[in-house]
């Protein structure tokens, strides 16, 4: 029985985080910098939860991350957050993280349509078909960019205002003015062809939300990742940045432990206070951090008995997004960046909420295609290359996923097939991942892909926050404030961790870890 002879090295540190995905990696090996004694557990043999990265025969594949910003010094106001966490738990991130400008392109059935980071390129390539829009989108991104600023800054100037009675609004006032609105209601603001805001809206499913129903605050946090601060894929597969994180916090003293299960969060007169693992051993902490579904912290890890009445109520009225399913594909099928970007997103409509409606039923019309090979030539030997064939799905098919696996397999071959002609004569290997198989790996409910899926009223303040329900008790990672993705998971590990500390505000934290810049 995998974990039952495991037992960490001592039996009381100052932080127990349970989960070693990239939010829980990431406070840890802050909190081991600052001198704290730490403790990881995770019950899978790797690190990086949905960032992890598995090997068949010569081919690497990274299970569900395909690109990430904030791995650069350059970008917004207050961004660079992944930047920073390297730079400050001893990790450069320079040779670990591979630029790629042209990150993504949209498919649609008359015209392609690029994504390329910086403020110029980006307006150009969506522009092209559309010029009498520049104008209006260089607008809508700018203000992408100012939402994003602002948002880095929200939670200290929340808090500041509860002290100071200054209202926030001052300094957060466009994202009190759009904290309510959908991309859709943004889009219609700011731009007037209907191909363009189709054209615009592509990354939908990054978010897991069609347009009607996506939160604009979240959205324009992405874009202005990807524009300002770029696009980047981790050399190797994610799976090392995971693993280099897990050896920033053995570097600092503190201890992963992987092939264990927590039993139980411990709860003493009212507080957090340690956690019982699988087998029975008992550790103690002052501080828990939970990176794991915040459900199943509370109703199995807590117990609804320990926890404010109406706080388990609230989370069940909350919805978690919808999963995935995604084949890793290795070909000899020639492949070259002059036809194909990092990310390929290929659609049958412009109508994003047909595409939506379809594939909540199981029906998907769209897909997407990952090319990480070409932007890092090591994941595949020379000739070949790997792709992720993905699309969003429901967990509930009406059939065991054991059934279901092969048709939607088959499915998405079929899909490629037509935008890589002879792919399916070149298939050296075929693998795919279910919604049953993401939710055997990290227990997120469902598979849910991005936590509780990111609408208007499930964001900012009415997303829980990295303080739990109970003193000593933390979050961090998609369930949590900001929300999904690698970029928000570490900003959800940043905040926590400027809480555990009583740290307010971010630039004494990172002065505060040695970071003068």
């Amino acid at each position: 029985m995998r974990g039952v002879h495991r037992e960490s090295a001592k039996e009381v540190y100052d932080v127990v985080v349970i989960g070693a995905g990239i939010g829980g990696l990431s406070i840890a090996a802050l909190l081991a910098k600052t001198g704290k004694s730490v403790l990881l557990v995770e019950r899978h043999d790797r690190p990086g939860g949905y960032a992890h990265g598995f090997k068949r025969r010569h081919f690497h594949f990274d299970s569900g991350v395909h690109l990430v910003s904030g791995c650069s010094s350059e970008g917004y106001g207050n961004g660079s957050t992944i930047n920073k966490i390297c730079r400050a738990v001893g990790i450069d991130p320079e040779p670990l993280f591979i630029p790629v400008p042209a990150y993504a392109r949209a498919v649609f059935p008359d015209f392609e349509i690029p994504l390329r980071a910086g403020e110029a390129t980006f307006v150009e390539g969506l522009t092209e078909r559309f010029p009498q829009e520049k104008d209006r989108l260089l607008a809508l991104i700018r203000l992408c960019k100012v939402l994003a600023e602002e948002a880095m800054l929200a939670e200290e100037v929340l808090a500041q205002s509860k002290a100071t009675r200054v209202s926030p609004m001052q300094m957060l006032g466009n994202l009190f003015r759009y904290r309510r609105t959908t991309l859709a209601e943004a889009l219609d603001e700011f731009l007037v062809d209907a191909r363009l805001k189709s054209a615009c809206a592509m990354l939908w499913p990054y978010l897991g939300l069609p347009p009607s129903q996506l939160s604009f605050l979240y959205w324009a946090a992405m874009m202005a990742g990807y524009t300002y601060e770029g696009g980047y894929y981790c050399r190797g597969s994610f799976q090392i940045y995971a693993n280099q994180l897990a050896a920033a916090i053995e570097n600092q003293g503190g201890e992963v432990l992987l092939n264990s299960s927590v039993r139980r969060i411990c709860v003493e007169h009212g507080k957090a206070c340690g956690i019982v693992l699988e087998n029975g051993q008992i550790i103690r902490a002052e501080t828990v951090v939970s990176n794991i579904d915040i459900r199943q912290t509370a109703e199995l890890l807590i117990g609804r008995e320990q926890l404010p009445n109406g706080y388990c109520e609230g989370l069940e009225r909350m919805s978690p997004s919808l999963s995935i399913f995604a084949s890793y594909i290795a070909t000899d099928l020639p492949i070259s960046e002059q036809d194909h970007a990092h990310e390929g997103f290929f659609f049958e409509s412009f109508d994003h909420e047909a595409s939506y409606a379809l594939t909540q039923a199981g029906q998907s019309n769209w897909f997407s295609a990952t090319l990480p090979s070409l932007a890092d030539t090591s994941l595949a030997p020379p000739g070949q290359n790997i792709i992720m064939l993905t699309t969003l799905c429901p967990f509930d098919v009406r059939q065991s996923w054991r059934i279901a696996k092969s048709g939607f397999q088959q499915w998405l071959l079929e899909k490629a097939e037509r935008h890589f002609p002879g792919l399916n004569d070149h298939l050296l290997m075929v693998e795919s991942g279910s919604p049953r198989t993401l939710e055997r790996y990290t227990l997120n409910q469902q598979g849910a892909a991005y936590g509780f899926a990111p609408s208007p009223d499930q964001i900012g303040p009415n997303r829980p926050g990295v303080v739990g329900a109970l003193p000593g008790l933390f979050h961090t990672g998609h369930w949590t404030r900001p929300g999904g993705g690698v970029a928000g998971v570490s900003v959800s590990a940043l905040l926590a961790a400027q809480a555990v500390l009583g740290i307010a505000k971010q630039e004494d934290f990172w002065k505060y870890l040695g970071l003068d810049d």
